[in-house]
């Protein structure tokens, strides 16, 4: 699927996204992220969008970490259970070549019915995983987006504090009007001394 740009807005705060993903898959994303920011919004007033929004990215990176330890755990476990399949077809070659007694006969379906279970788990392990590592692909995309928005959020707080440090500035003194006076126009004007015109 050829890449394309997204226009999202999280929380307020507008932002491109660059995609393979439907529109509404990513929309859905936004949605929850902007969610998880009004949650942390509401849990601490005081707190900055800027914050909000690196405290979700905080709990989604944390998600993927965990996501990634278990889906590690589940392909450990589906490479166990791969070998005791292996090993559980060559105990059924060794079964097909020779006929067993009844009491081996028991003891073989029980162990059928075992390894069909761990089979069945096997299954689920493997359909586990592929959901944990679609999540921690989701999880990645996720965390790049809330990386530009974060970007975009800092570029915006800057300019707030520039137009902030501008409107707040002091301005300079205004410099004193010189009076001159229209009957003595003639005469040097001196800030130290006052003139009278002089009687006829």
């Amino acid at each position: 699927m050829e890449k394309r740009r997204v226009r999202l807005e999280i929380n307020g705060v507008v932002c491109g996204v660059i995609t393979q993903e439907s529109d509404a898959y990513m929309e859905t994303l936004a949605e929850e992220v902007g969610q998880l920011m009004q949650v942390i919004q509401g849990a601490s007033p005081f707190i900055t969008r800027e914050a909000a929004a690196l405290t979700a990215a905080l709990s989604y990176c944390d998600d993927l970490k965990k996501s990634g330890v278990l889906a590690k755990q589940l392909q450990e476990r589906i490479d166990e259970l791969e070998v005791e399949a292996d090993l559980w077809q060559e105990e059924k070659a060794e079964i097909d070549g020779k006929l067993p007694s009844s009491e081996e006969m028991d003891k073989l379906q029980q162990r059928i019915r075992d390894l069909e279970r761990e089979n069945t788990a096997l299954q689920a392990a493997a359909s586990e995983r592929t959901q944990v590592l679609q999540t921690a692909t989701h999880l990645e995309d996720e965390n790049a987006a809330l990386g530009r928005d974060l970007a975009a959020l800092d570029q915006e707080n800057r300019e707030l504090k520039q137009a902030l440090a501008a409107a707040t500035a002091p301005k300079p003194p205004r410099r004193p009007v010189e009076h001159v006076n229209p009957m003595r126009a003639d005469l040097p004007q001196d800030p130290g001394l006052v003139t009278f015109p002089e009687k006829a």
